[in-house]
């Protein structure tokens, strides 16, 4: 894999353009505390786009390209620990732990990204969110599939059980299991005839 875990930021006449070896990236706004962004990154020869929004406490990425819908975020940052583990600072730069988490969320999009390009890996993906949606129904029978409610006390407590189960077959934590599933919900709602299968056994 490209990515690489280190901050090496390159020149750039462009102030509002940053290239390193691991993504470009192209400030679209910028205020105090919070950056809104877009970066570029290429993972086998197929190129990725992402909005990203950083605050000091927290940062929030959202796929644009080659699909939409994959969405993960970063552990959000107390302010009992800011000073240290800051994302931002107030100046609009991106700090170290900023960069790395970044490079952290590109890892989601590229390991999501995999379970869906591989036939055998998809129906693996989906069929472990069957499992999930069953629990689901089970608890609430009027839950319908790809609309698990991710904000609730039961959806964040399935958000759970599907990133451990996806972790145990496919061997990736990713960074927010809510968010996690709340895009393969996503990625469900906008290909239906992708995931065609038929759902009688958990509708």
């Amino acid at each position: 894999m490209f990515i690489q875990h280190q901050q090496n930021i390159l020149g750039s006449s462009n102030p509002n353009k940053f290239v390193c070896h691991d993504f470009e990236l192209v400030i679209v706004d910028k205020s105090n505390d919070l950056v809104h962004c877009t970066i570029y990154f290429e993972y086998l020869n197929e190129q990725f786009e992402c909005a990203v929004l950083l605050t000091p406490n927290s940062i929030q990425l959202s796929s644009l390209n080659p699909f939409k819908g994959i969405v993960t975020s970063a552990p959000f940052i107390t302010d009992a620990n800011l000073q240290d583990q800051k994302y931002l600072f107030r100046d609009g730069t991106i700090t170290k732990n900023g960069n790395q988490n970044i490079i952290w969320l590109m890892h989601d999009v590229i390991h999501l990204y995999n379970l869906l390009r591989l036939p055998l890996k998809a129906k693996s993906l989906i069929a472990i969110y069957r499992e999930v949606f069953v629990i689901a129904k089970d608890k609430e029978a009027a839950v319908a599939f790809g609309k698990i409610n991710i904000s609730d006390v039961l959806g964040i407590e399935l958000a759970a059980i599907f990133s451990a189960k996806l972790k145990l077959k496919h061997k990736h934590l990713f960074s927010d299991s809510c968010a996690l599933l709340q895009s393969v919900q996503n990625l469900i709602n906008q290909n239906r005839d992708y995931f065609s299968t038929p759902l009688t056994m958990v509708a």
